[in-house]
């Protein structure tokens, strides 16, 4: 059925959900050291009592875990498409998402496609900055990635009813890599602030946007702050 625009749809609610999802533990992998290391290796006495070993060496590394983890992801999701599309074809990309999915959103499955790709971008790097903020936290590489793997397993089976709508909304909409995975970019339940109703595509990416931005401003403050213990 809808063979036209099987591209779109498997690239979509296959390829873009689930490499989203696995990069946030890969990027975690990766940059879980990216501070945990100088205390380990024993070199935060030289680094943070040099001329710019504090402020600017602190945005220096998150601007090097946003790019490596952003062009991380658009890489592999970039190979994913043309192999995708190779075999499938780029026919579909009008077709209703209604003839897809139970959506009531007048979407077609080419925007959606677009969408849950910038969804992926920012749900990764949001992840990698709170894992950057948590490796100065507890200053251990095993902690951090035992603390992510736990908060990644935890939120994959944890299940709240959807008639405990405030709860089920912010564990479904606050952790990256449930959002990703449960779809929920196109959920049908809508984001109340105040007396504004926004859609989860459009308020989920600014709170994760937000987060990050508070996630680094917490970090740099705690990196500044850093003492050095004597051994």
């Amino acid at each position: 059925m809808l063979n036209y625009c099987d591209g779109y749809a498997i690239f979509a609610w296959n390829i873009v959900i689930g490499m989203g999802a696995y990069s946030i533990i890969a990027a975690a992998v990766c940059l879980a050291g990216i501070f945990t290391d100088e205390t380990a290796r024993r070199t935060d006495q030289l680094i943070l009592c040099s001329k710019n070993g504090r402020a600017r060496l602190y945005y220096v590394k998150i601007a090097a875990g946003i790019s490596l983890s952003a062009l991380g992801v658009i890489t592999v999701l970039a190979i994913s498409a043309i192999i995708n599309f190779s075999i499938y074809g780029i026919d579909g990309f009008d077709t209703a998402i209604q003839l897809i999915l139970e959506s009531s959103y007048n979407l077609n499955i080419g925007s959606t496609v677009i969408i849950m790709t910038l969804m992926s971008v920012i749900s990764v790097v949001c992840a990698v900055l709170f894992t950057m903020l948590l490796s100065q936290l507890v200053r251990s590489n095993i902690a951090t990635l035992a603390t992510i793997t736990m908060i990644f397993l935890l939120t994959m089976f944890v299940n709240i009813p959807n008639h405990c709508r405030v709860l089920s909304q912010i564990i479904d909409y606050i952790f990256p890599s449930r959002f990703l995975m449960g779809q929920y970019a196109i959920d049908t339940r809508l984001i109340k602030i105040g007396d504004i109703l926004l859609m989860p595509y459009y308020a989920v990416p600014v709170m994760y946007i937000v987060l990050g931005i508070c996630f680094a401003l917490i970090g740099g403050v705690i990196y500044r702050r850093q003492e050095i213990k004597g051994r």
